[in-house]
């Protein structure tokens, strides 16, 4: 288990805060990803974890034993470096051998037993046939695989990735990720890994840490920091939405001459700025158009493999342009092309009162019979 306590960090003699009092625990078995936006002190709180830097403020403690009088190699961390960090003149082999190598003698193994744990890391990487070769003449996926076997060959309870796939190809990406879940599962590692990618945090993580200008905005299950996010700064960071002027008043909030009505009060605001997230829209069949909350037309339509994104001219509201998210088969089964005009039907609009409250969310009003 890692506690990482109210960790604080700042350069240029304190004058450029990085982070502040951050903290959070890592349970034993757990891969947690810290997600963020550029400058949000993602790596440098994971190099600190690691004790390539020191913190300011704060403790970090492994299995309620203080780390920071620690150096990296007492830690028994495997860190991966965003670029990979491999030495150009090893070959892949004495890549991964060489953190067994530079053990103190008391601790290093013997020369057969490197051997063999080496070879059992690079089948288990399924790049044995890539032992003799050189980085340079490995692809950017083999060489991930090698920093991460050269990781693991020191054996760490704790695992520690800066961007592991930052400089790899999506479908290279997509690949390595369901791979270093399963080989995360199968070796029963704590990991840690640090990205920008909100898809990538949410495929691979049990749970996320939110940050941002290096404070913590929110942790939890991925599920429930996307559905639920804590504040304004995670709802936007956490995926598109559509920003329109509506009335509120108690728990109504009046939009295109429709009302939709919120479980909680909310302050009196008119105009007031509500979001609207693109598969909260649905188009609905012509013969339900006069049941829809809005109508427009259908300006583009976009194919994204998995998903449809509909760009909507609207008639009654402000902004007059939406974005929808929708499933292919709708497209076809309700015969929607490029010019048409189409209803539409807004599943959730969210409403936050002040930056860093929870939202507010509002759903159609059903008026009592």
């Amino acid at each position: 288990m890692i506690d990482i306590q109210d960790i604080s960090k700042s350069f240029d003699h304190g004058r450029v805060p990085i982070l502040k009092k951050v903290g959070f625990t890592v349970h034993d078995g757990e891969l947690v990803a810290l997600l963020g936006p550029s400058g949000s002190g993602k790596t440098t709180l994971l190099r600190i974890i690691a004790g390539l830097e020191s913190a300011d403020g704060g403790q970090i403690l492994f299995d309620g034993h203080t780390a920071q009088t620690k150096r990296m190699r007492e830690r028994q961390v495997g860190f991966v470096f965003q670029h990979y960090a491999l030495f150009r003149h090893m070959t892949v082999f004495n890549n991964v051998a060489f953190g067994l190598r530079v053990k103190p003698w008391s601790l290093r193994p013997g020369r057969k037993t490197i051997r063999a744990k080496v070879n059992e890391l690079l089948e288990l990487m399924q790049i044995s046939e890539l032992s003799k070769r050189y980085p340079s003449q490995l692809s950017g996926g083999q060489r991930q695989r090698v920093a991460l076997a050269r990781a693991l060959a020191i054996e760490p309870k704790i695992l520690l990735l800066d961007e592991p796939f930052g400089a790899l190809d999506a479908n290279v990406r997509q690949e390595l990720r369901v791979w270093l879940r399963q080989l995360h599962d199968s070796m029963g590692l704590t990991s840690i890994f640090v990205t920008h990618d909100q898809e990538e945090a949410m495929d691979m993580a049990d749970r996320v840490v939110l940050l941002e200008k290096g404070i913590l905005q929110q942790i939890d299950r991925p599920e429930n920091i996307y559905e639920k996010p804590a504040n304004f700064f995670a709802y936007q960071f956490l995926g598109q939405s559509n920003q329109l002027l509506a009335e509120i008043s108690g728990q109504q909030l009046k939009i295109a001459g429709k009302f939709f009505s919120s479980n909680q009060p909310a302050p009196l605001a008119s105009p007031a700025f509500v979001y609207l997230r693109p598969y909260h829209i649905r188009p609905l069949p012509a013969s339900s158009i006069g049941q829809a909350d809005f109508t427009g037309r259908i300006d583009k339509i976009l194919f994204g493999g998995s998903t449809i994104k509909l760009h909507i001219k609207t008639e009654n509201m402000q902004p007059s342009f939406l974005e929808a998210e929708i499933p292919p088969s709708d497209v076809s089964d309700l015969g929607l092309v490029t010019g048409k005009t189409c209803g539409f039907m807004i599943r959730q609009l969210t409403y936050f009162t002040s930056p860093q409250e929870p939202p507010i969310l509002f759903h159609r009003y059903q008026p009592a019979p």
